[in-house]
């Protein structure tokens, strides 16, 4: 499943992490320059489910030493937004740009109700500071 908004405001994207249910294979973050053709959408971001592995050797036996956050078939960790830290060079949004999440799903079994969320964290473009006359005291 995807969805779209149009992007208020000029930015630096910094971060990016996802919230994903069981079922959930991963969540994407495309952009679409504000102007440009459908055909231009780039791919910003991939955060990724972890899912847990279950008992380890020690702990098949008793199952009070099983481990907490590991449980077997669920979403245990969402990795953070893949490609925002590996890039070479800031990624900006401009104001008008296409945003678009997809949320994928494992298709077998049949998920109900499946749902992704998208965190980002945008730092505002400021404009370049000026020079102050510091020569008048107060």
């Amino acid at each position: 499943m995807a969805w779209s908004i149009v992007w208020g405001y000029d930015g630096q994207l910094v971060f990016g992490k996802g919230h994903l249910h069981i079922g959930g294979v991963d969540l994407r973050l495309y952009r679409q320059p504000a102007g440009a053709g459908s055909d231009s959408q780039e791919l910003l971001c991939t955060t990724t489910a972890v899912y847990g592995s279950g008992w380890d050797d020690d702990s098949m036996h008793d199952r009070t030493l099983q481990p907490a956050g590991n449980e077997l078939g669920y979403v245990v960790k969402i990795t953070p937004c893949e490609g925002l830290a590996n890039s070479s060079a800031p990624v900006y949004l401009n104001k008008g740009d296409i945003l678009t999440v997809e949320a994928r799903y494992f298709t077998s079994p049949w998920y109900e109700g499946v749902m992704g969320l998208l965190d980002i964290a945008v730092a505002p473009r400021l404009p370049p500071l000026t020079q102050f006359d510091t020569s008048h005291s107060v």
